[in-house]
Protein backbone atom coordinates (compact mmCIF):
# COMPACT_ATOMS: atom_id res chain seq x y z
CA UNK A 1 0.00 0.00 0.00
CA UNK A 2 1.66 3.61 -1.05
CA UNK A 3 0.11 7.06 -1.78
CA UNK A 4 2.53 10.12 -3.55
CA UNK A 5 -0.28 12.40 -2.30
CA UNK A 6 1.14 14.46 0.36
CA UNK A 7 -1.59 15.25 2.65
CA UNK A 8 -2.23 13.50 6.59
CA UNK A 9 -3.71 10.23 7.41
CA UNK A 10 -5.42 10.29 10.64
CA UNK A 11 -4.56 6.98 12.49
CA UNK A 12 -1.80 5.50 10.28
CA UNK A 13 0.75 5.12 12.84
CA UNK A 14 3.03 3.39 13.21
CA UNK A 15 4.57 3.94 10.21
CA UNK A 16 3.51 0.72 7.36
CA UNK A 17 1.99 -1.17 9.78
CA UNK A 18 -0.13 1.39 10.82
CA UNK A 19 -2.20 1.96 7.59
CA UNK A 20 -2.70 -1.69 7.55
CA UNK A 21 -4.75 -1.36 10.98
CA UNK A 22 -6.19 1.75 9.12
CA UNK A 23 -7.24 -0.39 6.45
CA UNK A 24 -8.62 -3.11 7.86
CA UNK A 25 -10.83 -0.78 10.43
CA UNK A 26 -12.13 0.90 7.44
CA UNK A 27 -13.68 -2.45 6.03
CA UNK A 28 -16.24 -2.48 9.25
CA UNK A 29 -16.28 0.85 10.32
CA UNK A 30 -15.83 3.34 7.31
CA UNK A 31 -17.38 6.43 8.98
CA UNK A 32 -15.82 6.19 12.02
CA UNK A 33 -12.27 6.20 10.17
CA UNK A 34 -13.45 9.25 7.69
CA UNK A 35 -14.76 10.68 11.36
CA UNK A 36 -11.55 10.68 12.53
CA UNK A 37 -9.69 12.69 9.89
CA UNK A 38 -13.27 15.36 9.49
CA UNK A 39 -12.47 15.66 13.18
CA UNK A 40 -8.95 16.59 13.25
CA UNK A 41 -8.79 18.41 9.75
CA UNK A 42 -12.23 19.28 8.67
CA UNK A 43 -12.77 22.06 10.56
CA UNK A 44 -10.27 24.48 9.07
CA UNK A 45 -11.29 22.53 5.24
CA UNK A 46 -8.05 20.61 5.03
CA UNK A 47 -7.52 17.21 2.75
CA UNK A 48 -7.06 14.08 4.19
CA UNK A 49 -6.16 10.39 2.70
CA UNK A 50 -7.66 7.31 4.77
CA UNK A 51 -6.54 3.54 4.16
CA UNK A 52 -8.44 1.32 2.95
CA UNK A 53 -7.78 -2.64 1.45
CA UNK A 54 -7.47 -1.32 -2.30
CA UNK A 55 -5.97 1.77 -2.00
CA UNK A 56 -5.38 5.12 -0.12
CA UNK A 57 -8.57 7.67 -0.59
CA UNK A 58 -8.17 10.96 -0.80
CA UNK A 59 -10.93 12.78 1.47
CA UNK A 60 -11.73 16.86 1.55
CA UNK A 61 -14.84 18.58 2.85
CA UNK A 62 -13.52 21.52 1.81
CA UNK A 63 -16.26 23.35 0.15
CA UNK A 64 -14.14 24.30 -2.90
CA UNK A 65 -12.69 21.11 -3.68
CA UNK A 66 -16.28 19.54 -3.13
CA UNK A 67 -17.17 22.57 -6.03
CA UNK A 68 -14.52 21.34 -8.11
CA UNK A 69 -15.39 17.38 -7.73
CA UNK A 70 -19.36 18.18 -8.53
CA UNK A 71 -18.26 20.18 -11.74
CA UNK A 72 -15.48 18.11 -12.60
CA UNK A 73 -14.60 17.39 -16.12
CA UNK A 74 -15.23 13.46 -16.38
CA UNK A 75 -11.82 13.42 -18.51
CA UNK A 76 -9.91 14.60 -15.42
CA UNK A 77 -11.83 13.65 -12.32
CA UNK A 78 -13.75 10.80 -13.71
CA UNK A 79 -17.31 9.47 -11.81
CA UNK A 80 -17.81 6.53 -13.99
CA UNK A 81 -13.70 5.14 -13.74
CA UNK A 82 -14.35 5.48 -9.78
CA UNK A 83 -17.57 3.65 -10.88
CA UNK A 84 -15.81 0.75 -12.63
CA UNK A 85 -13.23 0.07 -10.28
CA UNK A 86 -14.97 -0.20 -7.60
CA UNK A 87 -17.85 -2.34 -8.16
CA UNK A 88 -15.74 -4.57 -10.37
CA UNK A 89 -18.33 -4.30 -13.02
CA UNK A 90 -15.77 -4.89 -15.95
CA UNK A 91 -15.42 -8.28 -14.03
CA UNK A 92 -18.74 -8.85 -13.11
CA UNK A 93 -20.86 -7.94 -15.94
CA UNK A 94 -19.13 -6.30 -19.04
CA UNK A 95 -16.62 -3.36 -19.48
CA UNK A 96 -18.97 -1.96 -21.97
CA UNK A 97 -20.91 -0.02 -19.03
CA UNK A 98 -19.10 2.44 -17.67
CA UNK A 99 -17.01 2.73 -20.90
CA UNK A 100 -20.64 3.83 -22.57
CA UNK A 101 -22.91 4.33 -20.60
CA UNK A 102 -25.80 5.19 -22.40
CA UNK A 103 -28.15 4.12 -19.83
CA UNK A 104 -27.75 7.44 -18.26
CA UNK A 105 -29.61 9.20 -20.28
CA UNK A 106 -32.45 6.47 -20.69
CA UNK A 107 -33.05 7.06 -17.20
CA UNK A 108 -33.77 10.78 -17.03
CA UNK A 109 -36.41 10.24 -20.39
CA UNK A 110 -37.84 7.06 -19.02
CA UNK A 111 -38.09 7.47 -15.31
CA UNK A 112 -37.64 11.16 -14.46
CA UNK A 113 -39.37 12.67 -17.32
CA UNK A 114 -42.66 10.30 -17.38
CA UNK A 115 -42.93 10.41 -13.48
CA UNK A 116 -46.66 11.89 -13.80
CA UNK A 117 -47.53 9.10 -16.14
CA UNK A 118 -46.03 6.28 -14.31
CA UNK A 119 -46.70 7.20 -10.69
CA UNK A 120 -50.15 5.36 -11.06
CA UNK A 121 -48.04 2.14 -11.79
CA UNK A 122 -45.90 2.46 -9.23
CA UNK A 123 -48.95 2.54 -6.58
CA UNK A 124 -50.63 -0.60 -8.97
CA UNK A 125 -47.60 -2.60 -8.04
CA UNK A 126 -47.14 -2.19 -4.40
CA UNK A 127 -50.62 -2.62 -3.25
CA UNK A 128 -50.43 -6.30 -5.36
CA UNK A 129 -46.91 -7.33 -4.16
CA UNK A 130 -48.40 -6.14 0.10
CA UNK A 131 -52.07 -7.84 -1.02
CA UNK A 132 -50.12 -11.01 -2.43
CA UNK A 133 -47.85 -11.64 0.35
CA UNK A 134 -48.21 -9.86 3.62
CA UNK A 135 -51.52 -10.65 6.12
CA UNK A 136 -51.45 -9.07 9.31
CA UNK A 137 -54.22 -8.56 11.48
CA UNK A 138 -55.54 -6.47 14.75
CA UNK A 139 -52.45 -7.91 16.75
CA UNK A 140 -48.81 -7.05 16.81
CA UNK A 141 -46.92 -9.56 14.45
CA UNK A 142 -43.41 -9.47 13.51
CA UNK A 143 -42.62 -9.62 9.81
CA UNK A 144 -40.05 -12.02 8.75
CA UNK A 145 -37.71 -11.51 6.18
CA UNK A 146 -39.07 -8.13 5.17
CA UNK A 147 -35.95 -7.29 3.25
CA UNK A 148 -37.00 -9.52 1.18
CA UNK A 149 -40.80 -8.28 0.83
CA UNK A 150 -39.51 -4.94 0.48
CA UNK A 151 -37.03 -5.87 -2.18
CA UNK A 152 -39.85 -7.23 -4.51
CA UNK A 153 -42.30 -4.49 -3.98
CA UNK A 154 -39.14 -2.50 -5.18
CA UNK A 155 -38.16 -4.85 -8.39
CA UNK A 156 -42.06 -4.78 -9.23
CA UNK A 157 -42.34 -0.91 -9.44
CA UNK A 158 -39.00 -0.75 -11.31
CA UNK A 159 -39.51 -3.56 -13.95
CA UNK A 160 -43.26 -2.40 -14.89
CA UNK A 161 -41.24 1.07 -15.88
CA UNK A 162 -38.17 -0.93 -17.50
CA UNK A 163 -39.66 -4.43 -18.56
CA UNK A 164 -43.19 -3.63 -18.51
CA UNK A 165 -46.16 -6.66 -18.40
CA UNK A 166 -46.24 -9.76 -18.14
CA UNK A 167 -42.77 -9.60 -17.12
CA UNK A 168 -42.54 -7.05 -14.27
CA UNK A 169 -45.28 -9.98 -12.45
CA UNK A 170 -43.01 -12.97 -13.08
CA UNK A 171 -42.33 -14.02 -9.58
CA UNK A 172 -39.01 -16.20 -10.63
CA UNK A 173 -37.99 -13.60 -12.83
CA UNK A 174 -38.30 -10.73 -9.46
CA UNK A 175 -37.02 -13.52 -7.42
CA UNK A 176 -33.93 -13.57 -9.76
CA UNK A 177 -33.17 -9.75 -9.85
CA UNK A 178 -33.25 -9.63 -6.22
CA UNK A 179 -30.86 -12.21 -5.62
CA UNK A 180 -28.48 -10.67 -8.18
CA UNK A 181 -28.47 -7.57 -7.06
CA UNK A 182 -27.52 -9.04 -3.63
CA UNK A 183 -24.74 -11.42 -5.57
CA UNK A 184 -23.70 -8.09 -7.50
CA UNK A 185 -23.08 -5.94 -4.29
CA UNK A 186 -21.35 -9.07 -2.60
CA UNK A 187 -18.93 -9.35 -5.94
CA UNK A 188 -18.42 -5.77 -5.87
CA UNK A 189 -17.43 -5.58 -2.57
CA UNK A 190 -14.68 -8.05 -2.31
CA UNK A 191 -13.52 -7.84 -5.98
CA UNK A 192 -12.49 -4.38 -4.44
CA UNK A 193 -10.26 -5.81 -2.23
CA UNK A 194 -8.55 -8.45 -4.27
CA UNK A 195 -5.78 -8.82 -7.55
CA UNK A 196 -7.28 -8.53 -10.98
CA UNK A 197 -6.34 -12.77 -11.11
CA UNK A 198 -8.87 -13.24 -8.23
CA UNK A 199 -11.47 -10.75 -9.72
CA UNK A 200 -12.89 -13.00 -12.25
CA UNK A 201 -12.98 -16.03 -10.22
CA UNK A 202 -14.95 -14.16 -7.88
CA UNK A 203 -17.10 -12.57 -10.62
CA UNK A 204 -17.46 -15.79 -12.15
CA UNK A 205 -18.37 -17.75 -9.27
CA UNK A 206 -21.15 -15.35 -7.79
CA UNK A 207 -22.32 -13.92 -11.14
CA UNK A 208 -21.30 -14.80 -14.33
CA UNK A 209 -21.46 -18.60 -14.40
CA UNK A 210 -24.43 -18.77 -11.65
CA UNK A 211 -27.56 -20.37 -12.18
CA UNK A 212 -29.72 -17.41 -11.18
CA UNK A 213 -27.84 -15.05 -14.29
CA UNK A 214 -28.78 -17.92 -16.59
CA UNK A 215 -32.74 -18.09 -15.94
CA UNK A 216 -32.67 -13.84 -15.77
CA UNK A 217 -31.30 -13.83 -19.05
CA UNK A 218 -33.59 -17.10 -20.28
CA UNK A 219 -36.43 -14.71 -19.45
CA UNK A 220 -35.29 -11.37 -20.65
CA UNK A 221 -33.40 -12.40 -23.86
CA UNK A 222 -36.56 -13.21 -25.92
CA UNK A 223 -38.09 -9.83 -25.18
CA UNK A 224 -35.34 -8.23 -26.24
CA UNK A 225 -34.86 -10.72 -29.59
CA UNK A 226 -38.93 -10.30 -29.96
CA UNK A 227 -38.52 -6.68 -30.29
CA UNK A 228 -35.28 -6.11 -32.24
CA UNK A 229 -37.55 -8.39 -34.74
CA UNK A 230 -40.98 -6.68 -34.85
CA UNK A 231 -38.59 -3.32 -34.97
CA UNK A 232 -36.57 -5.08 -38.59
CA UNK A 233 -39.94 -6.25 -39.93
CA UNK A 234 -41.63 -2.65 -39.43
CA UNK A 235 -38.42 -1.42 -41.30
CA UNK A 236 -37.81 0.52 -37.64
CA UNK A 237 -41.65 2.23 -37.59
CA UNK A 238 -43.42 0.96 -34.94
CA UNK A 239 -45.99 3.18 -33.94
CA UNK A 240 -47.59 1.35 -31.42
CA UNK A 241 -44.18 0.25 -29.83
CA UNK A 242 -43.85 -0.47 -25.87
CA UNK A 243 -42.97 3.09 -24.20
CA UNK A 244 -40.37 1.31 -21.97
CA UNK A 245 -36.64 0.76 -21.09
CA UNK A 246 -36.43 -2.13 -23.33
CA UNK A 247 -37.13 0.25 -26.16
CA UNK A 248 -34.72 3.08 -25.34
CA UNK A 249 -31.99 0.52 -24.92
CA UNK A 250 -32.42 -1.04 -28.32
CA UNK A 251 -32.60 2.63 -29.68
CA UNK A 252 -29.68 3.74 -27.79
CA UNK A 253 -27.11 0.63 -28.01
CA UNK A 254 -24.93 0.53 -30.58
CA UNK A 255 -25.55 -1.58 -33.91
CA UNK A 256 -24.72 -5.40 -33.73
CA UNK A 257 -25.03 -5.00 -29.42
CA UNK A 258 -24.92 -8.63 -27.98
CA UNK A 259 -27.80 -10.05 -26.76
CA UNK A 260 -26.61 -10.56 -23.37
CA UNK A 261 -25.16 -7.12 -23.36
CA UNK A 262 -28.49 -5.74 -23.79
CA UNK A 263 -29.92 -7.97 -21.00
CA UNK A 264 -26.86 -6.82 -18.54
CA UNK A 265 -27.85 -3.23 -19.00
CA UNK A 266 -31.23 -3.84 -17.65
CA UNK A 267 -29.57 -5.92 -15.37
CA UNK A 268 -27.52 -2.79 -13.96
CA UNK A 269 -30.24 -0.61 -13.47
CA UNK A 270 -32.26 -3.01 -11.49
CA UNK A 271 -28.96 -3.37 -9.38
CA UNK A 272 -28.96 -0.03 -8.96
CA UNK A 273 -31.95 0.84 -7.66
CA UNK A 274 -33.42 -2.34 -6.00
CA UNK A 275 -30.04 -2.70 -3.68
CA UNK A 276 -30.15 1.26 -2.80
CA UNK A 277 -33.79 1.61 -2.31
CA UNK A 278 -34.10 -1.15 -0.26
CA UNK A 279 -31.53 -0.31 1.92
CA UNK A 280 -32.95 3.74 2.00
CA UNK A 281 -36.46 2.11 2.81
CA UNK A 282 -35.69 -0.24 6.04
CA UNK A 283 -33.00 2.89 7.04
CA UNK A 284 -36.65 4.69 6.58
CA UNK A 285 -39.07 2.04 8.51
CA UNK A 286 -36.69 1.35 11.52
CA UNK A 287 -36.69 5.27 11.95
CA UNK A 288 -40.08 5.42 11.96
CA UNK A 289 -40.30 2.44 13.81
CA UNK A 290 -38.41 3.77 16.49
CA UNK A 291 -39.80 7.42 16.64
CA UNK A 292 -43.57 6.44 16.23
CA UNK A 293 -44.82 9.81 17.65
CA UNK A 294 -43.84 10.90 13.70
CA UNK A 295 -46.68 7.95 12.35
CA UNK A 296 -50.10 10.13 12.97
CA UNK A 297 -48.94 13.39 11.54
CA UNK A 298 -47.44 11.65 8.56
CA UNK A 299 -50.52 9.85 8.18
CA UNK A 300 -52.75 12.51 8.71
CA UNK A 301 -51.08 14.36 5.91
CA UNK A 302 -51.19 12.02 3.29
CA UNK A 303 -54.64 11.11 3.85
CA UNK A 304 -55.30 15.07 3.33
CA UNK A 305 -53.11 15.10 0.17
CA UNK A 306 -54.85 12.16 -1.78
CA UNK A 307 -58.06 13.44 -0.80
CA UNK A 308 -57.99 17.00 -2.23
CA UNK A 309 -55.39 15.65 -5.18
CA UNK A 310 -57.95 12.72 -5.94
CA UNK A 311 -55.14 9.97 -6.09
CA UNK A 312 -51.73 10.01 -6.53
CA UNK A 313 -50.21 12.84 -8.70
CA UNK A 314 -46.84 14.26 -9.32
CA UNK A 315 -48.30 17.50 -7.16
CA UNK A 316 -49.46 14.90 -4.37
CA UNK A 317 -45.99 13.69 -4.07
CA UNK A 318 -44.80 17.22 -3.96
CA UNK A 319 -47.49 18.37 -1.26
CA UNK A 320 -46.38 15.33 0.91
CA UNK A 321 -43.49 17.51 2.83
CA UNK A 322 -43.89 15.73 6.27
CA UNK A 323 -43.31 12.02 4.81
CA UNK A 324 -40.72 13.33 2.35
CA UNK A 325 -38.88 15.43 5.15
CA UNK A 326 -38.86 12.25 6.93
CA UNK A 327 -37.44 10.52 3.94
CA UNK A 328 -34.73 13.04 3.63
CA UNK A 329 -33.68 12.93 7.51
CA UNK A 330 -33.08 9.61 7.31
CA UNK A 331 -31.15 9.64 4.07
CA UNK A 332 -28.94 12.20 5.55
CA UNK A 333 -28.42 10.34 9.50
CA UNK A 334 -28.15 6.82 7.27
CA UNK A 335 -26.96 7.71 3.35
CA UNK A 336 -26.08 4.09 1.63
CA UNK A 337 -22.91 5.20 1.46
CA UNK A 338 -20.80 7.00 3.45
CA UNK A 339 -18.68 8.56 1.26
CA UNK A 340 -20.22 10.06 -2.04
CA UNK A 341 -18.73 12.28 -4.98
CA UNK A 342 -16.34 9.36 -5.38
CA UNK A 343 -13.32 10.41 -8.39
CA UNK A 344 -10.63 8.49 -10.09
CA UNK A 345 -8.01 11.13 -11.69
CA UNK A 346 -7.31 9.87 -15.24
CA UNK A 347 -4.66 12.80 -15.51
CA UNK A 348 -2.56 14.39 -12.87
CA UNK A 349 -4.12 17.34 -11.23
CA UNK A 350 -3.97 20.18 -8.60
CA UNK A 351 -7.19 20.57 -6.45
CA UNK A 352 -8.64 24.20 -5.80
CA UNK A 353 -6.77 23.76 -2.58
CA UNK A 354 -3.90 22.64 -3.58
CA UNK A 355 -3.33 19.50 -3.10
CA UNK A 356 -1.71 17.28 -5.71
CA UNK A 357 -3.22 14.51 -7.63
CA UNK A 358 -1.40 11.81 -9.53
CA UNK A 359 -3.29 9.62 -12.18
CA UNK A 360 -5.43 6.67 -10.62
CA UNK A 361 -5.87 8.12 -7.45
CA UNK A 362 -9.40 8.55 -6.05
CA UNK A 363 -10.84 12.11 -4.02
CA UNK A 364 -14.05 11.18 -2.33
CA UNK A 365 -16.51 13.57 -0.14
CA UNK A 366 -17.25 12.41 3.53
CA UNK A 367 -21.22 12.10 3.23
CA UNK A 368 -21.56 10.97 6.43
CA UNK A 369 -20.11 13.28 8.02
CA UNK A 370 -21.48 15.78 6.40
CA UNK A 371 -24.73 15.47 6.51
CA UNK A 372 -24.31 14.86 10.49
CA UNK A 373 -22.09 18.05 10.58
CA UNK A 374 -23.21 20.71 12.54
CA UNK A 375 -21.97 23.43 10.64
CA UNK A 376 -25.59 22.75 8.41
CA UNK A 377 -27.53 21.27 10.69
CA UNK A 378 -28.95 21.73 14.68
CA UNK A 379 -29.01 18.96 16.47
CA UNK A 380 -27.20 16.96 13.88
CA UNK A 381 -27.24 13.84 15.79
CA UNK A 382 -30.99 13.66 16.28
CA UNK A 383 -33.40 11.70 14.27
CA UNK A 384 -36.06 14.88 13.58
CA UNK A 385 -38.78 13.98 11.40
CA UNK A 386 -40.10 17.22 10.50
CA UNK A 387 -36.97 18.77 10.18
CA UNK A 388 -36.85 19.82 6.45
CA UNK A 389 -40.73 20.33 6.29
CA UNK A 390 -40.44 23.15 8.88
CA UNK A 391 -37.44 24.43 6.54
CA UNK A 392 -39.76 24.25 3.31
CA UNK A 393 -42.41 26.33 4.92
CA UNK A 394 -39.84 29.48 5.09
CA UNK A 395 -38.13 28.69 1.86
CA UNK A 396 -40.06 29.98 -0.89
CA UNK A 397 -38.89 27.55 -3.13
CA UNK A 398 -40.01 24.65 -0.98
CA UNK A 399 -39.03 22.21 -3.49
CA UNK A 400 -35.38 22.96 -2.71
CA UNK A 401 -35.95 21.27 0.13
CA UNK A 402 -37.24 17.88 -1.19
CA UNK A 403 -35.09 14.31 -0.83
CA UNK A 404 -34.23 14.72 -4.21
CA UNK A 405 -32.54 18.06 -4.16
CA UNK A 406 -28.69 17.70 -2.87
CA UNK A 407 -26.64 20.96 -1.02
CA UNK A 408 -23.70 20.74 0.34
CA UNK A 409 -25.13 19.82 3.78
CA UNK A 410 -26.84 16.73 1.88
CA UNK A 411 -24.77 14.55 -0.11
CA UNK A 412 -26.36 11.48 -0.01
CA UNK A 413 -27.31 11.27 -3.65
CA UNK A 414 -24.06 12.68 -4.98
CA UNK A 415 -24.40 16.96 -6.11
CA UNK A 416 -23.57 18.52 -9.58
CA UNK A 417 -24.42 17.11 -12.95
CA UNK A 418 -23.12 13.36 -11.54
CA UNK A 419 -25.83 13.88 -8.71
CA UNK A 420 -27.65 10.38 -8.96
CA UNK A 421 -29.79 10.08 -12.37
CA UNK A 422 -32.11 8.08 -10.73
CA UNK A 423 -33.19 10.15 -7.38
CA UNK A 424 -36.64 11.73 -8.55
CA UNK A 425 -37.58 7.88 -9.45
CA UNK A 426 -36.24 6.39 -6.25
CA UNK A 427 -37.78 9.43 -4.25
CA UNK A 428 -41.39 7.92 -5.59
CA UNK A 429 -41.04 4.57 -5.05
CA UNK A 430 -39.74 5.46 -1.42
CA UNK A 431 -42.78 7.93 -0.58
CA UNK A 432 -45.31 5.68 -2.03
CA UNK A 433 -43.99 2.31 -0.40
CA UNK A 434 -44.06 4.19 2.86
CA UNK A 435 -47.17 6.04 2.38
CA UNK A 436 -48.91 2.64 2.00
CA UNK A 437 -47.42 0.88 4.89
CA UNK A 438 -47.54 4.16 7.27
CA UNK A 439 -51.50 4.32 5.88
CA UNK A 440 -52.27 0.75 6.46
CA UNK A 441 -49.75 -0.88 9.21
CA UNK A 442 -48.94 0.49 12.47
CA UNK A 443 -45.57 0.22 13.15
CA UNK A 444 -42.91 -0.25 15.86
CA UNK A 445 -38.96 -1.95 17.10
CA UNK A 446 -39.84 -4.76 19.11
CA UNK A 447 -37.35 -3.70 22.14
CA UNK A 448 -38.57 0.29 20.87
CA UNK A 449 -34.72 1.21 20.23
CA UNK A 450 -33.39 1.25 16.76
CA UNK A 451 -31.14 -1.11 15.69
CA UNK A 452 -27.44 -0.83 15.18
CA UNK A 453 -26.35 -0.50 11.49
CA UNK A 454 -23.50 -2.04 10.25
CA UNK A 455 -20.67 -0.96 7.29
CA UNK A 456 -18.48 -2.94 5.19
CA UNK A 457 -16.07 -0.60 3.20
CA UNK A 458 -18.58 2.40 1.92
CA UNK A 459 -21.72 0.66 2.41
CA UNK A 460 -23.93 1.49 5.36
CA UNK A 461 -26.80 -1.21 5.77
CA UNK A 462 -29.28 -1.60 8.35
CA UNK A 463 -29.45 -4.21 10.55
CA UNK A 464 -32.54 -6.56 8.35
CA UNK A 465 -32.76 -9.40 11.03
CA UNK A 466 -33.74 -6.81 13.70
CA UNK A 467 -37.48 -7.46 14.84
CA UNK A 468 -40.05 -4.93 13.07
CA UNK A 469 -43.85 -5.27 14.32
CA UNK A 470 -47.00 -4.80 12.64
CA UNK A 471 -50.40 -4.75 13.27
CA UNK A 472 -53.17 -3.40 10.65
CA UNK A 473 -54.85 -0.39 10.69
CA UNK A 474 -58.68 -0.13 10.44
CA UNK A 475 -60.40 3.19 9.55
CA UNK A 476 -63.74 4.56 10.71
CA UNK A 477 -65.72 3.27 8.35
CA UNK A 478 -64.00 -0.34 8.50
Amino acid sequence: MHTYVSVPAPGASPPVLGAWIEAYRFVYDSAGTIDDGVRKYGADGRTFKISTPARWIVVSTNLGVLKELKDANESVLSIQAAADERNSIKYILSSSIHRDPYHVKIISKYLTLRLETILPEIVEEVCLIFRETLTVGDEWIQIKDYENLLSRCVSATTNKILVGLPLCRDREYLDCLVQLSKRLSRAGLFCDFVPPILKSLIANSLVRRSRVLQTFLSKLGPVFEQRRMTLASRSGKWEEKPNDVIQGIIKAAPPNTSLYNLCIRILYLDFSAIHTTTISITHALHNLATHTEFQDPIRDEIECVLRNSGGWTKQALKDMRKLDSSLKESQRLHPVTTATLMRKALKPCILSDGTHIPKGQWVVTPAYSINRSAQYHSNPENFDAFRFSRLAELDVRRTRQGIAFPNSGYLSFGIGKYACPGRFFAAAELKVLVAYIICNYDFKMSNNKRPRNKFFSFLYSPDFSAKLLFKKRFSDSD
